[in-house]
């Protein structure tokens, strides 16, 4: 079998994915993470579709998605994020939703709010994604060394964001 690459995969589950969460969701909502950054042609690697949403439109895909739903997965950074977490099984790529994701900073949890976002057309659909700029802040909270490198890489794409 031939694993396709990491530009098909993350286009063959968006074509998928994007469709139903447009029709299913009644929030704004928006890709984050390195498939985020995968759009705008940074070089990173997608593991999976990180999708950040409300608690409702997260608990919308947890009960239309039950069935493919890989409820053992428990995320690795349980301590430093909380929101309404799900993870789907999804060919090639998993999906990960998080209704109204927290950071904690170190001294507070901080909601995730995301306030500018673009589209980028990809597989025929819509994907909605935070501006850089939003993202390039979001990567900064989250604050590990990994996020921390890729908000580097996303300023040296977008040349215009200030640190």
């Amino acid at each position: 079998m031939v694993r396709p690459s990491v530009e098909a995969a993350l286009e063959q589950t968006l074509s998928l994915a994007v469709p139903a969460m447009t029709a299913m969701f009644r929030d704004p909502w928006c890709v984050i993470g390195s498939a985020a950054l995968a759009l705008y042609g940074v070089d990173v690697a997608p593991k999976d579709v990180d999708v950040l949403t409300s608690m409702r439109d997260a608990d919308a895909a947890i009960a239309h998605w039950a069935a493919s739903r890989r409820a053992e997965f428990r995320p690795v950074d349980d301590a430093r994020f909380r929101s309404r977490f799900a993870r789907f099984g999804f060919a090639p790529l998993d999906v990960e939703v998080m209704g109204r994701l927290e950071v904690n900073d170190g001294r507070a949890w901080r909601e995730v709010v995301v306030d500018s976002m673009r589209y980028v057309a990809v597989a025929n659909v819509k994907v909605p994604v935070p501006s850089p700029l939003a993202l390039e802040r979001m990567l900064r909270l989250f604050g590990r060394r990994k996020d921390l490198e890729r908000a580097a890489l996303l300023r040296r794409r977008f040349d215009v964001l200030s640190g």
